[in-house]
């Protein structure tokens, strides 16, 4: 019963900053040794501006690890993120605003197994 309910789904509530949206997300804590287990999230990537020039990223960590970045496609939505992680993680979405101006992100949010 732990494990069924370790590998479900729970959802992540909607993540904006700026121009960027993460929708329909949701993640799951998978047992260890199941898909080298860890924490996998999906969710729709939006860049709800196209024609302010920036591009869109969700962004996810996990203790002891550097950000991991994925990017979106400008004006697309981009489905089914996914990405491994350990116990203890964070994640935000973006807005790109280039090389030379710091991104925009939302508040992160923590989760711990």
């Amino acid at each position: 019963m732990g494990m069924a309910l370790a590998a479900s789904w729970r959802t992540i509530p909607e993540l904006t900053r700026g121009s960027a949206a993460f929708g329909g997300g949701s993640y799951k804590w998978v047992p260890t040794g199941v898909n080298y287990g860890g924490s996998h999230f999906r969710g729709d990537l939006t860049d709800t501006s196209a024609g302010d020039g920036h591009n869109a990223s969700v962004q996810a960590k996990a203790e002891g690890y550097s950000w991991n970045r994925f990017n979106g496609r400008q004006d697309k939505a981009v489905p089914d993120g996914a990405a491994r992680y350990v116990s203890d993680t964070w994640i935000h979405v973006c807005r790109d605003r280039g090389s030379l101006c710091p991104d925009n992100c939302s508040p992160a949010m923590h989760d711990k197994r």
